[in-house]
């Protein structure tokens, strides 16, 4: 079975970050911005991660992949 590129899919699209609260039970949206380049970064190392591994780690950050 071949698993799908999560990546390739992610990174033709922005990603952004939204920032909500809940307050009488409405949700209100605070902010909203595109991710910088090392927060995609640390997003996409972490569902790689996920999508390989099939959870986030025990403890502490997942290991950085290695640029080709």
């Amino acid at each position: 079975m071949r698993l799908a590129n999560p990546v390739s899919s992610i990174t033709a699209k922005p990603l952004v970050a939204i920032v909500l609260t809940e307050r009488n039970e409405k949700i209100r949206v605070i902010t909203a911005y595109e991710l910088d380049a090392s927060q995609k970064r640390d997003y996409l190392e972490r569902l790689l991660h996920d999508e390989i591994l099939g959870g986030p780690p025990k403890r502490g950050r997942p290991p950085r992949l290695e640029r080709r």
